[in-house]
């Protein structure tokens, strides 16, 4: 539930989303899903849902109906699915945890456990997964690593909407966005791609000066004959 807005599972096999804060909304139906399975729903974003549809897809739905981004086709059958920090959907299989990024949720990370998993779940910004016999922490590598992996590939705009998402001080945010601009415009500049280095540069307020200490000059052979 976010903002009067209720996305629920129903006994006929559908899901349905509702805006409660609304006296004349009326439900708009969204997919099926096996009845055979638990249904799952969990907010993902701003008026913004995650449900576990036909064959157990990963599919988002927003406020009206629609979905504005590719569904997940998870690597097996899951049971449950989870949100982490706004950043990180996961899914539990019988022994293993999917992890999909929201900036490149196309790229599927794997946590393999011993035994079956039993729950997965989020408590006060905390994720927990446990088994018949053992209950696990899971601790989220940083956003600076994050961004310094990406920074390494070379994936500014990643980096950018990763930073996005995440929920850094002020002080803390400025820091590294201002660190991947300056990536980004050196970067450019060596590709010759001076547009876009001129904006990078513009937006991380980059010192001229350290570009210019970069340019090697080579004194005439008349200069240095005087």
């Amino acid at each position: 539930m976010e903002s009067g807005l209720v996305c629920a599972a129903l006994a006929n096999g559908y899901y349905t989303i509702i805006n409660t804060g609304i006296t004349s909304s009326k439900p708009i139906t969204l997919c099926s899903f096996d009845t055979r399975d638990k249904p799952q729903a969990i907010h993902v974003g701003k008026e913004e849902f995650l449900v576990l549809g036909p064959g157990g897809l990963g599919v988002f739905v927003t406020k009206d109906g629609s979905s504005q981004r590719p569904p997940i086709s998870w690597p097996q059958k899951v049971s449950q699915i989870a949100v982490h920090n706004h950043m990180n959907i996961l899914g539990m299989g019988q022994d293993v945890i999917y992890v999909h990024s929201l900036v490149d949720y196309e790229r599927c990370e794997k946590i393999p456990f011993q035994g079956l998993l039993k729950c997965l779940c989020v408590c006060e910004g905390n994720l927990y997964v446990s088994s018949s016999k053992s209950l696990f922490k899971l601790n989220p590598i940083s956003i600076e690593e994050q961004v310094d992996t990406l920074l390494l590939a070379e994936e500014y705009g990643k980096a950018l909407t990763l930073l996005q998402l995440s929920h850094l001080k002020f002080k803390e945010h400025q820091i590294l966005e201002s660190k991947i601009h300056r990536r980004a415009a050196f970067a450019h500049l060596a590709n010759l791609d001076f547009d876009f280095a001129l904006e990078s540069i513009r937006t991380s307020d980059l010192d001229l000066r350290e570009i210019v200490s970069l340019c090697k000059y080579k004194k005439k052979e008349s200069d240095m004959n005087k």
